[in-house]
């Protein structure tokens, strides 16, 4: 009994939580933060250009890299954070007491650390949306799910390898934050 509830509850490839198993839940802490306003938060990721590494490597190497992403995000979560394989490669991180700014604190730890490798050796990168009850004016899951989802679509619009929080607020790709920042310094210097 035990293992069928465990084959339910937690995707077998990467040790999330399942979609139906990980919904449920959400719907229960979005009712628990209600009732004792509280703000949640969710992070939307999708794994970038995840299909070509299936494409150029195999599935197996792409199940490698979804199990590897998997234990990246699982060693940078807090402790009450939970994680669900929301489908294939997009995967949704569920934030009870975490108000827009703590979430947004989060996600840029999540990034900044980094996900590990793809299989040529670049660093495997995520488009995120994020979405929070209190500020977006979620009243039930759906609203709240469909809010991240579509921001991070508008963060793979955007150019991938970054995190849509808000209206106009994203933070790109962090490589190219520090290039601009060690360019602007040396700049200064000559000046």
């Amino acid at each position: 009994m035990n293992a069928l509830v465990r084959r339910v509850t937690f995707d077998r490839l990467t040790g999330a939580l399942t979609r139906r198993a990980g919904d449920e839940m959400l719907e229960a802490q979005f009712r628990h933060c209600i009732q004792n306003e509280m703000a949640i938060s969710l992070a939307f990721f999708d794994i970038d250009r995840f299909k070509q590494v299936n494409d150029d490597f195999g599935h197996q190497v792409g199940d490698q890299v979804l199990r590897q992403f998997v234990t990246h995000l699982h060693r940078s979560l807090r402790h009450g954070d939970s994680l669900i394989r929301w489908g294939g490669e997009e995967f949704l991180v569920v934030m009870v007491g975490s108000d827009r700014e703590g979430a947004r604190i989060v996600v840029e730890r999540l990034r900044q650390v980094g996900f590990g490798p793809r299989p040529d050796g670049q660093p495997l990168t995520a488009s995120i949306g994020l979405a929070e009850r209190v500020a977006d004016c979620a009243n039930d899951t759906t609203q709240l799910v469909e809010l991240a989802d579509r921001r991070m679509y508008e963060a793979k619009l955007g150019g991938r390898n970054c995190a849509v929080f808000g209206q106009g607020d994203v933070v790109a790709n962090v490589i190219r934050e520090v290039v601009a920042k060690v360019i602007g310094t040396a700049q200064q210097g000559q000046g």
